[in-house]
């Protein structure tokens, strides 16, 4: 091989290849133009570890790959440090290669996509300062994965979040990892507090409202912070609860099942509505021992004042008896009850320690003592009384009065006079309340017939005067006179 050291060895169309070896141990080839041999203009200078263009001063680019068709494909530009692959509306790609078979960073240009091909687990895209922003969409199939230091790296979309598919998770690892959504006069419009845990809506406490809308309906739920109210169905909630409807309105309030109440509660204090101190309320016990449902009212230390069961009977003060189902009583107290028979009979009753049992065949006593009943049935009015018998026993009624039209029957369900005494012995006795012991009598029945005796007790110091008619028509008297 020739060694050729600092001498030209080939010159044509204005230019010359000079070889230098002048060390004896690099080599370089480099050609410059004619007119200026020393290289300080222009040339392209090959040494041992690099390739040097050095542009002339009026030249646009210092390197520049063309095409078959002459179309440059690769630049570098001499004004402005720039490196440019292709041409505006033609393009070209671009593959680096990595180390690793298969992996490889492609810009594909007629797709206008970049492509980076890497190994699950390593990074592909590290980004050691500064930011990544994207004009358009970012469409990720894979994961997110924001690792944070002391101060956590922010992630800030500043234009639409779109998920079309898949789940969108936040805090998949179940650690102690806070979300919140900002406001424009607040930090915490939306918080999600993992550590507690809870989900709070304002938790910057601002007059900030929140809404839910439904299908044509602004409001189906709406909360005023300034106003501190709740709406449902309506725009501008104006009570602490505001329930509007175009139609009919029902607040539902459905327990877990037949085992437990609901109801609601009137109180100041944070006791439940069972609770003893309680100030009250109304509850619906789906399960109680009394053979039907109970809606009861409470009021004044949760005590029950009203109760109405699954047939309609009311209690005041009490759980209704049960009774039958043609009767609809309101009971007052222990044994006070008024009560409505709509069986055909169609009474209204008051009755005294009496109720109509379940199967509609008896009165029966409420507590062991005495009973008494009125009952008014189709203008006429009727007065019964029992004597005294267990709890629960078939009271054994006696007629003692009956009123129909003008005339009242003692003793009689049909009184034919004004008044009618019916009795083995009737006895009508009338008593001076102003001398002690001092009464007359009009005693009918038995053998006697008649009997009328003034001062039968002789408390007035004379013989008691007495008339007596007999049963064989004759008449006498006794006595001596006032």
């Amino acid at each position: 091989m020739a060694k050729l050291e600092g001498q030209t060895i080939a010159a044509s169309f204005d230019q010359v290849l000079i070889v230098d070896h002048a060390d004896g141990i690099s080599a370089s080839l480099q050609a410059v133009e004619s007119a200026d041999t020393d290289g300080a203009s222009s040339a392209l200078k090959i040494a041992t570890n690099k390739v040097e263009v050095i542009p002339a001063s009026d030249d646009a680019n210092a390197f520049e790959v063309s095409n078959a068709a002459g179309a440059p494909q690769l630049t570098v530009a001499t004004d402005t440090p720039a490196l440019t692959v292709g041409v505006d509306g033609t393009g070209a790609d671009v593959i680096f290669y990595s180390g690793t078979a298969g992996d490889n960073f492609t810009w594909d240009a007629s797709e206008e996509k970049l492509t980076i091909t890497g190994t699950d687990g390593q990074t592909a895209l590290d980004i050691a300062d500064g930011n990544l922003v994207v004009a358009d969409n970012v469409d990720i199939e894979g994961d997110i994965d924001v690792n944070g230091t002391a101060n956590l790296d922010n992630t800030d979309i500043d234009g639409t979040f779109t998920q079309d598919a898949g789940n969108v998770v936040f805090n998949e690892d179940s650690g102690d990892y806070d979300f919140r959504v900002e406001s424009d006069t607040g930090t915490h419009a939306i918080f999600v507090d993992a550590g507690t845990p809870e989900v709070v809506i304002n938790d910057d406490q601002i007059d900030m409202d929140f809404r839910v809308g439904g299908n044509s309906v602004s409001n189906i739920f709406r909360t005023s912070a300034g106003a501190q109210t709740v709406g449902i169905l309506c725009d501008v909630p104006a009570t602490t609860l505001d329930i509007t409807s175009a139609t009919d309105t029902f607040l539902t309030i459905t327990a877990q099942s037949s085992a437990h109440s609901s109801g609601i509660n009137f109180n100041n204090k944070t006791d439940g509505i069972l609770a003893a101190n309680a100030q009250g309320g109304i509850t619906f016990d789906h399960n109680p021992n009394y053979g039907s449902e109970l809606l009861q009212f409470r009021a004044g230390n949760n005590g029950t004042h009203m109760t109405i069961d699954g047939t309609g009977n009311v209690g005041i003060g009490v759980i209704p008896e049960t009774q039958d189902s043609t009767q609809t009583a309101l009971q007052i107290g222990a044994t006070g009850m008024f009560a409505h028979n709509s069986d055909g009979d169609d009474s209204v009753y008051v009755a005294s320690n009496a109720y109509v049992n379940s199967s509609a065949t008896d009165w029966q006593h409420t507590t062991s003592a005495p009973a008494a009943i009125y009952q008014q049935r189709a203008g006429k009015h009727y007065f019964y009384t029992a004597p005294t018998d267990s709890a629960d026993a078939n009271v054994t009624l006696t007629t003692v009065m009956t009123i129909t039209g003008s005339n009242v029957g003692i003793g009689t369900t049909a009184p034919v006079g004004l008044l009618h005494l019916k009795a083995a012995s009737p006895d009508i006795r009338l008593e001076d309340s102003d001398v002690g012991g001092l009464y007359h009598r009009f005693i009918g029945g038995g053998n006697k017939g008649l009997e009328i005796g003034a001062d039968m007790g002789n408390v007035l110091g004379d013989a008691y005067i007495r008339f007596d008619v007999g049963n064989d028509g004759h008449a006498g008297c006794a006595g001596s006179p006032l």
